[in-house]
């Protein structure tokens, strides 16, 4: 709906293996929703290169996504 291409994982993994599939695939960030987001109103953000992980408002993941991905 933000014009940045997504996928979904489903399947019910650990974690860990979710994220091994996203870097296996290229995915360069990764939103984590948690209970914790949830309440918050915030998307957790992992950067698949670094590590780095913000978590951040729904509207300024966007922004900082197309920011790194441009």
């Amino acid at each position: 709906n933000m014009g940045i291409q997504t996928e979904v994982y489903t399947e019910q993994a650990k974690f860990k293996k979710k994220l091994e599939y996203a870097n296996r695939i290229g995915v360069p960030y990764v939103a984590i929703i948690g209970e914790d987001e949830v309440q918050q109103r915030k998307i957790s953000l992992k950067a698949m290169k670094t590590g780095e992980q913000v978590t951040v408002p729904v509207e300024e993941a966007v922004s900082l996504i197309r920011r790194q991905i441009s």
